[in-house]
């Protein structure tokens, strides 16, 4: 079942599933994991970026993707897309 939640969780937040500015709630990570057969439920420890604004170990109830927009400087900043990062998923595990 492990192995079937991180594909579903990689498929779910690949770069062609996103869109430009879509933020990621947690709720969305729930109904990937609860969408493979088998799992009963979740306990989501940790939500966070891997930069800025929103780094660091922690749960937050969503991520923000921020749009385009202008620089302090004036410059276009490029739209993000939320990924999962490529490294395992260190998190998972059965609840027993």
């Amino acid at each position: 079942v492990l192995a079937a939640v991180e594909a579903a969780m990689r498929a779910a937040f690949a770069f062609e599933a996103r869109d430009f500015a879509q933020r990621v709630a947690r709720s969305e990570i729930a109904a990937a994991a609860h969408a493979v057969p088998g799992v009963i439920a979740i306990d989501t420890d940790f939500l966070y970026r891997e930069t800025p604004p929103q780094a660091g170990q922690s749960l937050h109830p969503r991520l923000i993707a921020q749009p385009g927009r202008l620089g302090p400087t004036g410059a276009l900043l490029p739209a993000e897309i939320l990924t999962l990062s490529p490294e395992p998923l260190d998190k998972l595990e059965v609840m027993t």
